[in-house]
């Protein structure tokens, strides 16, 4: 069992989440990005970022073959799945408070997610059989 605590994909996970605001406080701000001149476009990169961001810090111990580990992994998950589809709304309809609730629904999963990497211990996976192990009990019997 390892203790509770951060890891690296944490950071890497911290870093797109902070790109990903600081890209959207830049616009909204009024800078120019070479590219994305367009709410569409700027919601498709926080839309990236925010997706890499998911993907770099998810941890694998969230769901077991029992189903959901905490409570918490539940409301993440709704919260993800609002965050999606208001992060496809935005780039669809090119709605500046779409891409606001992005934004918003980004840094709440990320702050969800970070604040149960620190509060849970990690149990590592059991180790598996081998594929042929369990028929060679089986004519054993």
């Amino acid at each position: 069992m390892r203790g509770a605590g951060l890891t690296r994909r944490d950071a890497v996970a911290s870093a797109l989440v902070a790109a990903a605001v600081t890209f959207y406080a830049l616009t909204q701000a009024g800078v120019d990005v070479a590219g994305l001149d367009s709410v569409r476009m700027r919601a498709t990169a926080v839309f990236l970022l925010g997706a890499f961001a998911c993907g770099a810090g998810s941890a694998s111990d969230a769901f077991t073959e029992r189903g959901v580990l905490l409570p918490i992994v539940s409301v993440l998950t709704v919260l993800g799945l609002g965050t999606l589809v208001v992060g496809l709304a935005a780039i669809i309809t090119g709605g500046p408070e779409f891409l606001a609730g992005l934004v918003g629904g980004i840094v709440l999963l990320w702050f969800g997610a970070t604040l149960r990497h620190l509060t849970t211990t990690r149990v590592k996976a059991p180790p598996t059989a081998a594929p042929f192990e369990a028929p060679r009990e089986l004519i054993k019997r």
